[in-house]
């Protein structure tokens, strides 16, 4: 009888496992505060739009305004205690009444500021020697209006601040300038002054 031959098995070859991507970390991005335009020297600033009777940001703040007169660009703006206003906030050169834009009403004496003008004034160099009050509102005139004062100086969380009230339109959204410090800064010459 003829030998039958014994098939030789065929081995299964080995599946070769697929190396798992290491998913390379991606670093998380500081967040740029709403409505910021440029940092330098300390300084960041920017411009925001508000809506009337609402909290807003600017920079790392929360502050509270409300609209007035809309037709006569007056504004009121609130210190600590009305909205979800963050750090507490004291404000430079406080007038109580009579002020400039309302008899029966707190204003500021703000920082004139010449609109064709490319940076912050000399005046608000030195923000330090400002005097800051504590306040619960004022009433401010926009550039629009017949009352308008200029920077107003600001303090919280122990940085120095101007908010620059620009105008107001008939839906009662209030346009301002802003410029926050870093801690320690005073002198606001390296930042832009955001005229039109």
């Amino acid at each position: 009888p003829t030998a039958t031959a014994t098939p030789t098995p065929t081995p299964t070859p080995t599946s070769t496992p697929t190396p798992t991507a290491t998913a390379t970390p991606t670093p998380t991005p500081t967040p740029t505060p709403v409505g910021s335009q440029g940092y330098a020297n300390g300084i960041r600033w920017g411009t925001t739009i508000v809506s009337s009777s609402s909290s807003f940001p600017i920079g790392d703040f929360t502050q509270y305004y409300s609209s007035a007169q809309v037709q006569l660009g007056l504004g009121y703006f609130y210190g600590t205690g009305y909205g979800d206003t963050d750090p507490a906030i004291y404000l430079g050169n406080l007038v109580s009444a009579p002020s400039l834009c309302a008899n029966g009403r707190p204003g500021y004496t703000g920082i004139p500021i010449d609109l064709a003008a490319t940076v912050i004034p000399a005046d608000a160099i030195n923000n330090a020697s400002i005097q800051y009050s504590n306040f619960d509102y004022i009433m401010f005139g926009t550039r629009e209006s017949d009352c308008y004062s200029g920077l107003m100086p600001f303090m919280q969380g122990n940085r120095l601040g101007f908010i620059d009230f620009v105008s107001i339109d008939s839906n009662k959204n209030l346009t301002i300038n802003w410029w926050i410090a870093d801690a320690g800064v005073t002198q606001f010459f390296a930042a832009p002054s955001m005229a039109p």
